[in-house]
């Protein structure tokens, strides 16, 4: 029997991961806003139920259901597709390049470099840099203002 994951069972692992993200982070937005999940329903054109199995993850649905209900409390669905295994910065010379194109662009761009992680739930990382020197670590809304964490 192969160790290897099969991308089949690897990709509805991942489904379920992010079903559960997103059906978390729609409970948190309805409760920001104050509404039940039948008037977050009524909006997105969905019932009450559907709602709830968003919510809890228990079946999976359409993006476009998933878009709806995310816009019925004001918000915006995003999805963005990474490498499994992406380039890096292997060395001091890579890092000196991106540190200079960094510095020579105007100062109001804001540039970003993302990742994701396994330490942080594998969420999307990210560092922004709006000047050479000044560097901020930033997961969702939570912000560090000097430098990654250790």
């Amino acid at each position: 029997m192969s160790l290897r994951v099969q991308p089949a069972h690897a990709g509805r692992q991942r489904a379920q991961l992010l079903r559960a993200q997103i059906g978390r982070e729609l409970r948190i937005a309805r409760l920001a806003v104050g509404l039940t999940q039948r008037a977050v329903g009524k909006r997105a054109g969905l019932s009450q139920s559907a709602i709830s199995q968003i919510e809890r993850a228990t079946r999976g649905f359409a993006i476009g259901a998933y878009s709806r209900a995310v816009a019925a409390v004001g918000h915006e669905l995003s999805v963005r597709v990474f490498p499994k295994s992406s380039v890096s910065l292997r060395d001091r010379g890579q890092l000196e390049l991106a540190q200079r194109i960094v510095a020579a662009v105007s100062p109001s761009w804001e540039c970003r470099l993302e990742y994701l992680s396994p330490r942080m739930g594998f969420g999307l990382q990210t560092f922004s840099a709006r000047a050479p020197t000044s560097c901020a670590w930033s997961r969702s809304s939570d912000r560090w203002p000097t430098s990654r964490p250790s």
